[in-house]
């Protein structure tokens, strides 16, 4: 009965990795062609090739990386109310993967991080870059300077997109726009609040689960599903459904993230190991720690967050969210907001078909489980 539970799990994830792939083959054509347009408009504003050298990097490796989750759902949830899903919602979702490109870019100056998709992330490739060509001045600074301002440049092609795109009626883009507005919003109020919470010893469980909320949840699944609602004509009631359904993947879908962090390897495309407490993150995991752990528990966390930890240490550090029951605690609250998800998916309001798509996206995140 096991093997037969496996091979149905194994089978739908393979289903939903068919989708995702035959998304990206019809997608990502898309946005290259967007991206080679503004390069080539920057070319011409810039008449500078160390400049142009940066924004080929842009469109080597941020645009060839990454799964489109949004583009994905945002067009799964378009195609269940209308049947189809024309060039034009590719078109638009082109101004949701640059958004979420531009937040990549400004995410990782804020964390100092150094590797993205196993590449070079961008503030440390042009630094890189300035160094080897024997530049002066504190290059590190100034990539970081030059990432920033390419960051606020995908905003402004996001924008654009966002907010002139062809296709669709005056009444879908005011609707959409409503959508974009919020999205925008959440995300940066959602930083404000990661980056303010980095220099507290300790928050509130109810911080945590707002940011997870505002950062993830809502940029990652509830908006984007909301943006395919609006540009289809959809009802109010079926973008309040969005939202259900969003928050419950979206914290399953954080809380594997910070599992990952924890228990992933590195090896099979996780990121390098507790890059969270080193960047003193508050996650469900810090916070369980916190809220049932010893006070000698407590005080071992704290003595470690934000602290660089050394390849030895990894294990140590591991165990203590092991000893104190987190990683239990955090594998049951993916799996109950998994079902919460699932049943959502038996209740979506006017008749709208539950996109065998969005399931898939249910059945991906617990075959990530470990």
């Amino acid at each position: 009965m096991e093997e037969h539970g496996h091979a149905r799990q194994s089978a739908k994830e393979s289903l939903v990795a068919d989708d995702l792939a035959a998304f990206k083959q019809r997608f990502d054509p898309v946005l290259g062609a967007v991206l080679r347009r503004h390069l080539a408009e920057m070319c011409a504003t810039t008449e500078d090739p160390h400049l142009d050298e940066y924004l080929e990097y842009l469109t080597e490796t941020f645009a060839v990386h990454g799964k489109r989750i949004r583009p994905f759902v945002l067009s799964a949830i378009y195609e269940s109310i209308t049947g189809h899903c024309p060039s034009a919602v590719l078109e638009y979702s082109v101004g949701v993967e640059l958004f979420h490109t531009f937040c990549l870019i400004h995410d990782d100056i804020i964390d100092n991080s150094t590797i993205r998709h196993r590449l070079p992330t961008f503030h440390v490739e042009i630094a890189r870059r300035m160094a080897e060509g024997g530049r002066v001045g504190d290059v590190a600074e100034i990539g970081r300077a030059q990432a920033m301002l390419v960051g606020d440049l995908l905003f402004f092609w996001a924008h654009q997109r966002l907010q002139l795109a062809d296709g669709f009626t005056e009444e879908q883009r005011k609707a959409a726009s409503v959508v974009v507005r919020q999205m925008v919003e959440d995300v940066v109020v959602g930083q404000m609040v990661d980056v303010d919470a980095m220099s507290r010893q300790r928050v509130s469980k109810s911080l945590v689960e707002r940011k997870t909320m505002l950062k993830t949840a809502g940029y990652t699944f509830i908006h984007p599903m909301q943006l395919g609602v609006a540009l289809a004509g959809g009802s109010e009631s079926l973008m309040c459904w969005c939202a259900q359904f969003g928050e419950a993947l979206g914290e399953a879908f954080q809380v594997m993230d910070d599992l990952l962090d924890i228990v992933g390897d590195p090896a099979k495309g996780a990121q390098a190991r507790l890059s969270d407490i080193r960047e003193h993150q508050h996650t469900f995991f810090t916070q369980y720690v916190f809220d049932h752990g010893t006070p000698q528990q407590g005080r071992k966390l704290n003595s470690w967050l934000g602290s660089p930890i050394a390849e030895p240490e990894i294990p140590t550090v591991a165990a203590l969210f092991e000893e104190t029951g987190a990683l239990t605690a955090g594998r049951s609250r993916i799996i109950s907001r998994l079902e919460d998800a699932k049943q959502c998916l038996k209740a979506v309001p006017d008749g709208a078909v539950a996109s065998r798509k969005l399931s898939g996206l249910i059945d991906l995140l617990a075959a990530r489980l470990v």
